[in-house]
């Protein structure tokens, strides 16, 4: 081959070389711009999924368990969990916690319902940001919640005024309509009324503890409780006072309206502190005996009951409200419109069961 052909072999080699060089850029550009887009879904679909949770109290016993629920179903789906709630409770911190949780344009928005304008407003602007509100523990009627996520409070407080009856033996007057359970389709046998027609009317005074009276599931179980003692002309509520979420007033509060006169013979706290701090005051009671209710199962509900200074406690499932409530927001997407109840049981824990069958002393 003579020299020309040399060059016109290296002239071709160079532009074939040329053109595979061109289309390998152009493949790593392509690979490339796919990656990046592929990443910016990734992170999209991340910032989608992060879910605010706003407590009502730090280290409230009955929060954390929530928050432990929460937090479980969260780790489970791959979703960022923060949770923010006030030093003590504070309604006016959780709406401020709620105003700034919207700022930072989460996914959705886990919150006590605190049955207050403000924060109804505050749920309309977060539906409008296409941001999912749910409420937890306590709902938000009339709201652009999405969903309730709890116990049915109002039911959950017929059910201990028709155990209260039950234990006092009194006979109902009058109906106040269906008495039944929370999270059950069917009024249990604690519902039933105790009639006998036979036997004198049993007569007793009920005092009541709620940890606060603006806490809009309390008002709720109280009214609920309301409810079922009107069916009993012997049972009458004497008072309602608040112990503000502490063991040691709950007691102070016991004894004072064991000591206030009258027939008081039931101490009824509709919060979780209030049945250990009553049963220290109804322990102290050497008059008569007293019969002691509570909500919530914490360790010192559980002694209490074993140690017979409990009557029983309604048992909530604050950890399952957590893990529902997350599994339920990570399904809603912005264009969606629902009012769900999503109702967690109730279920009645006695002295005697604590005991394994045992009586009391």
């Amino acid at each position: 081959m003579n020299s020309r052909g040399w060059l016109w072999a290296i002239a071709a080699l160079l532009l074939l070389f040329a053109g595979l060089m061109g289309a390998f850029l152009k493949t790593g550009r392509n690979i490339g711009a796919l990656l990046t887009a592929e990443e910016s879904t990734v992170h999209a679909a991340q910032a989608k999924k992060r879910i605010v949770l706003i407590g009502q109290e730090q280290g409230n016993p009955y929060w954390e368990s929530i928050l432990q629920g929460a937090e479980r179903e969260a780790n489970s789906r791959g979703i960022q969990l923060r949770y923010m709630a006030p030093a003590r409770i504070n309604p006016e911190e959780q709406i401020r916690l709620l105003d700034y949780a919207i700022s930072t344009a989460p996914h959705a928005i886990l919150v006590q319902g605190l049955n207050r304008p403000e924060q109804g407003r505050l749920i309309e602007k977060a539906a409008d940001q296409g941001i999912a509100v749910l409420a937890v523990d306590a709902d938000e009627p009339g709201s652009r919640r999405l969903a309730y996520v709890g116990t049915d409070n109002l039911a959950a407080g017929r059910a201990l005024g028709e155990l209260i009856a039950k234990a006092i033996g009194a006979t109902s007057g009058k109906s106040a309509g269906p008495a039944v359970q929370a999270g059950s389709a069917e009024p249990p046998a604690i519902n039933q009324p105790t009639s006998n027609p036979s036997k004198p009317d049993a007569t007793a005074e009920v005092g009541v503890l709620v940890a606060n009276a603006f806490s809009y599931s309390q008002q709720l179980r109280l009214e609920g409780l309301k409810q079922a003692l009107a069916r009993y002309p012997g049972l009458r509520i004497t008072e309602v006072r608040e112990s503000g979420n502490s063991v040691l007033k709950a007691a102070q509060q016991g004894r004072e309206l064991l000591r206030s006169g009258g027939n008081v013979r039931v101490l009824a706290g509709l919060s979780a502190l209030d049945g250990p701090g009553l049963a220290i005051s109804a322990e102290e009671e050497t008059r008569k005996q007293v019969l002691v209710y509570a909500f919530d199962l914490l360790a010192e509900t559980e002694l209490a009951l074993e140690q017979c200074r409990i009557t029983a406690t309604m048992v909530q499932e604050p950890e399952k409200m957590g893990r529902e409530a997350v599994r339920l927001a990570a399904q809603y997407g912005k264009a969606e419109d629902r009012r769900e109840l999503a109702f967690t049981p109730v279920r009645v824990r006695t002295s005697a069961e604590a005991r394994e069958g045992r009586g009391c002393p």
